[in-house]
């Protein structure tokens, strides 16, 4: 199975970059509700007939869909195969060694790194503890995601588009931080204040203090909805080897929780954010320095 969704994975992502680069933001953005509505729909009629297994061949066909969907796109605006040689694609394949090289295992890493805290609660700690700390993580994790997701996707088109005009960078980075500032900060003022009282209203009262818990992971799920989006700047800057020299350190930095399996919960949840805080407060530091590098090198070509 796995085979096959990182077959219709790569054709998604394939075609999502190119409507990008096209400036066909609305069709990728069908593409992710196709890829959204599809996935659910399906792994919801599975599990309805209690069909076996009906998760994985829900999201697997979901992800076909998806794929030929954003097929169909890329031809409707205009996609036309060509034929390559086989010198142009190992030039190609030479251009870009560096992201495979570089950035394949800190992926991974970085990947492994957001499953590691549920994993050391529900082993330190209970199920149900597991439960009311992974439930506001995706409650209010994954929208902002999602939202971050689509910023950094127009932003890399901005960011590539000026790199190849030989301008500068900043002013277009510092553009897009105010408003995500804005959004955070708003997001952790009514967490903190009213997050008890939502969760229950909406969940129901044992839900409670997972409502108490998402005030405290409010400050990281804000400063990743901030910086997450900017971090496109190392791929678009070809700064791959920066991007992934953080992943590396934010796992291991992650790593730290292993040692403090006898703490509470809320001073193991404190020490979470406390990390993220501190490794995201990095990552934008090199994000603001690749930035800076480049526009300074845009100055000389210019003077």
């Amino acid at each position: 199975v796995i085979p096959l969704a990182v077959l219709f994975i790569s054709f998604s992502q394939i075609v999502n970059y190119w409507l990008l680069r096209k400036k066909k933001f609305f069709s990728s953005s069908s593409n992710k509700i196709m890829q959204a509505t599809s996935t659910s729909t399906l792994s919801y009629y599975f599990g309805h007939i209690k069909f076996s297994n009906g998760l994985i061949l829900g999201d697997l066909l979901g992800r076909f869909a998806t794929a030929m969907y954003g097929i169909f796109q890329a031809f409707r605006n205009g996609f036309a195969i060509k034929s390559s040689s086989l010198k142009s694609v190992q030039h190609e394949l030479k251009h870009y060694k560096s992201f495979p090289t570089y950035n394949l295992l800190p992926a991974f890493l970085d990947s492994f790194s957001l499953n590691i805290p549920v994993m050391l609660v529900s082993s330190f700690y209970s199920f149900s503890v597991n439960s009311l700390f992974n439930f506001p993580r995706q409650v209010l994790g994954v929208p902002f995601s999602l939202i971050s997701a689509s910023i950094s996707q127009v932003f890399f088109q901005k960011i590539v588009e000026k790199k190849n005009n030989n301008e500068s960078i900043k002013r277009e980075l510092m553009k897009l931080l105010k408003p995500l500032v804005i959004m955070a900060s708003v997001f952790i003022v009514v967490t903190v204040l009213f997050s008890e009282q939502i969760f229950v209203f909406v969940f129901g009262e044992p839900w409670r203090e997972a409502g108490y818990y998402a005030k405290f992971l409010s400050f990281s799920i804000a400063i990743k909805f901030v910086v997450s989006p900017l971090s496109i700047v190392f791929p678009s800057l070809d700064a791959i080897k920066t991007g992934s020299l953080w992943q590396v350190l934010y796992f291991f930095s992650i790593c730290i929780l292993f040692f403090f399996g006898k703490v509470s919960i809320i001073q193991f949840i404190i020490l979470y954010v406390v990390i993220e805080l501190f490794m995201y407060l990095v990552y934008f530091y090199l994000i603001f320095q690749t930035v800076k590098k480049h526009d300074h090198g845009v100055f000389k070509q210019n003077s």
